[in-house]
């Protein structure tokens, strides 16, 4: 059985459902339901169960215990499956079991939907197809209120886990994946309750653990050397292999091992296949083991999931030798021993440790005291009742607020167009990776969002990796004019009649909820644009210098802060104040860089306001070569550069041009001779710090010199035929300004592309 607890979802309720009559009405007067010490609320429940032939059933089962502790009435139905998992197959919670007996798929819906109105309140375990989304459907349909339960990641490892090309696939290729995460958003937007705190970085919610009833104390086995037993399911992640090797290396010190499988072809004489069990027969074994292993690897399922078995193990007072994951260590604490994931000399050794008997059973006691305070029904129920109850109250208090904001929703339907910007250059595997992202990206019900990539590549070789996607939300266009703002411009102009227009890199990748948040901060505080941070993430080690300087580790604010320039690869505009104010990017910028800082400014400059949103987080991933001093010290020299040019461009007249000039010349004579004194002293002192960190300051210093005497320096400058850059070319460009802004020098820097 696998070990989290998924998410109460509270689904929008018609205006019609507020006269019905309370849940604890509903408690009170259910035949034979009777209200526990606890206090429940709710007098009926039905749990959706995704497979009644597999081990999800073993979270149905949890859930069932917590209810039946509370005096809920409690049925279990599915779509899937013609009869019970063989562990469950027996005892009270089979009997409120109602597998279906037709094979007609129209037949065992209309018995879900029986069972959903019978209900007060209605759980899904999984936010799968056949429980969640059935659950989503029908209950929407009969007015009930859904309660999702995620007992494990799987959406995640089907999803979001997967690498980026093999999710490219599936979305083009499969429609159950798209399913998918059509119910990972929905799943995302409800209540929730979760097995173990590591599931809440994806399932934000209440903990609710795996529960058991107390056991039977058995003893375990006499002094000398312990049998090591793995009760439950065998799967891949669980890592057997690396337990058997550990046992192995103990055989000849009488370690002996028993495995609730069947035999494989390669069993040893010190293994025990004992075949698959019982639910009442694999807690017997649980309760009269030596030692209880719980291996695994660190990937997968593991990552998020809490063993029920470990459960077991702690319930039943034994000690327990268990891989080191985030719901493992919050489970045991110091109550067990914890081995680093898929190693097998580690875990042999752990097991060695527990030779003596004393030590197993001054072990199983924590575990024991541990598990009761955490996973005993009798601890957890009170939680599960307050839980639901809270639930109930609110949905009975928002019924009409909620009538009011669907009512809304309707009148806003599809107001706010989004379109999202990818300006690419010759990164096709970086594209696709991004796609995959912008394209899984939740967004709220109101909007309309398409996704536009602007290839920059005179040869239009992204267009092939666009149209792999076969996605109608996702344009492409190709603009020949070299030059990052051509690029931006052709952004704007291809924006149509889109609200809010978003700028990302074709290196970067958001986060989850990324456009969520994004939206949500430009609706909440206003403004022309907001604008969120970029962590890095990098193929290679940098150089010791680059790392010292720390120069990756870019700014963080509290969201809702103003901020005066922004770059645009994590920018939202508000295009109804761009077109306004006619505002475009300056392509005399396109090879130089800065036409973003430059139109940022513009906006500021007028009175416009650049929101910081400190949630909307994208990924930078930043490949080797740029990993270097020598990238630093460039990318600090063009920058000083760019706001030299930029400070000039805005100056409003000769006079205030040539106190900008001024100011320049003296901030820049500053930067240069400070940083190579910081320079010189992390020389003499052996200090990569300082000598990083003052090499960059000076490198900016001498762009804001240069820039300010006129000269241009060319970053993006294109490759000629030989395939590199000119080392160096310098020509004036002439001035087509009418406010009698000079001309310009053009300087092609020293560095491949």
């Amino acid at each position: 059985m696998s070990g989290g607890v998924s998410s109460l979802c509270c689904l929008p309720v018609s205006a019609g459902a507020g006269q019905r009559s309370s849940p604890r009405d509903h408690a009170m007067h259910a035949e034979g339901s009777a209200l526990s010490d606890h206090g429940a609320t709710v007098g009926r429940l039905t749990l959706i169960t995704p497979n009644f032939e597999n081990n999800s059933l073993g979270r149905t089962f949890c859930l069932w215990l917590l209810a039946n502790e509370l005096g809920i009435q409690t049925r279990v139905v599915g779509i899937k499956g013609n009869m019970l998992w063989a562990p469950l197959a027996v005892g009270e919670f089979a009997v409120d079991c109602r597998v279906p007996e037709s094979s007609d798929a129209k037949a065992r819906l209309e018995l879900v939907r029986e069972h959903v109105r019978w209900a007060d309140l209605v759980i899904a375990v999984k936010p799968l197809p056949t429980s969640f989304g059935i659950g989503l459907t029908i209950c929407s349909e009969e007015q009930r209120l859904l309660v999702l339960d995620v007992d494990d990641p799987d959406l995640e490892v089907r999803t979001s886990w997967l690498a980026w090309y093999e999710r490219m696939a599936r979305w083009a290729l499969k429609s159950r994946y798209r399913d998918l995460l059509r119910l990972r958003r929905l799943a995302r937007t409800v209540p929730t309750i979760i097995s173990n705190p590591t599931l809440g970085q994806w399932y934000p919610g209440t903990v609710v653990p795996h529960v058991r009833p107390r056991m039977l104390k058995t003893a375990g086995m006499t002094d000398g050397p312990p049998t090591v037993r793995f009760v439950g399911s065998p799967r891949g992640h669980k890592g057997i292999e690396i337990l058997r090797a550990a046992v192995e290396e103990l055989a000849p010190r009488g370690f002996r091992l028993e495995v609730t499988a069947d035999p494989p072809s390669d069993a040893k004489p010190w293994e025990s296949w004992l075949g698959t069990t019982s639910l009442p027969d694999g807690l017997a074994l649980v309760a009269a083991a030596d030692i209880i292993a719980i291996p695994s690897h660190a990937g997968g399922w593991a990552r998020a999931q809490l063993p029920a078995k470990l459960v077991d193990a702690m319930i039943a007072g034994r000690a327990v030798v268990a891989s080191d994951t985030p719901p493992v260590r919050w489970a045991i604490g110091s109550a067990g021993v914890l081995v680093p994931p898929g190693d097998a000399g580690s875990l042999s050794s752990a097991l060695l440790s527990l030779e003596s008997v004393d030590r197993r059973a001054d072990l199983g006691r924590s575990a024991e005291n541990r598990a009761n305070e955490l996973f005993s029904v009798e601890a957890v129920a009170p939680r599960f009742g307050s839980f639901l109850e809270d639930v109930l109250t609110a949905s009975r208090r928002s019924e009409s607020a909620v009538g009011e904001r669907e009512e809304n929703m309707v009148t806003k339907s599809n107001d706010r167009r989004v379109l999202i910007a990818v300006l690419t250059y010759r990164r096709l595997d970086s594209l696709a990776a991004l796609l995959v992202e912008l394209l899984e990206q939740e967004h709220p019900a109101d909007c309309t969002v398409g996704i536009l990539v602007v290839d920059n590549d005179p040869d239009g070789s992204g267009a092939s990796t666009v149209d792999a996607f076969h996605a109608d939300r996702v344009r492409y266009t190709h603009e020949r004019q070299p030059g990052i703002a051509a690029a931006r411009n052709r952004a704007l102009a291809e924006s149509g009649d889109a609200d809010a227009l978003i700028f990302i890199d074709d290196d970067e990748r958001p986060v989850h909820g990324w456009l969520g948040e994004m939206l949500a901060t430009h609706e909440r505080f206003g403004g022309v644009g907001v604008v969120g941070p970029v962590v890095s993430e990098f193929e290679s080690a940098m150089e010791p210098w680059v790392e010292a300087g720390q120069f990756f580790r870019r700014r963080r604010l509290v969201t809702g802060t103003p901020v005066e320039v922004a770059a645009t690869n994590n920018l939202l505009l508000s295009l109804a104040v761009v077109r306004a104010w006619g505002l475009s990017f300056n392509e005399k910028f396109g090879l130089a860089g800065g036409s973003d800082t430059l139109f940022t400014r513009q906006i500021t400059e007028r009175g416009g306001r650049l929101i910081w949103c400190d949630e909307a987080v994208v990924i930078d991933i930043v490949p080797a070569h740029r990993l270097t001093r020598h990238w630093v010290l460039q990318r600090a020299l063009r920058s000083g550069n760019s706001w030299s040019r930029v400070s000039l461009f805005l100056g409003r007249s000769v006079r205030e041009r040539s106190r900008t000039r001024l100011s320049l010349l003296a901030e820049g004579g500053v930067r240069l001779t400070g940083g190579s004194a910081r320079y010189l002293i992390g020389l003499i002192g052996r200090s990569d710090s300082l000598q990083a960190r003052g090499a960059r300051t000076a490198a900016r210093g001498g762009g804001m010199l240069i820039g300010a005497i006129g000269l241009v320096y060319s970053e993006y400058a294109r490759v000629d035929v030989s395939g590199r850059r000119r080392l160096s070319r310098i020509h004036r460009e002439p001035s087509t300004d009418s406010s009698g802004r000079v001309g310009t020098v053009v300087w092609s820097g020293a560095h491949h592309g």
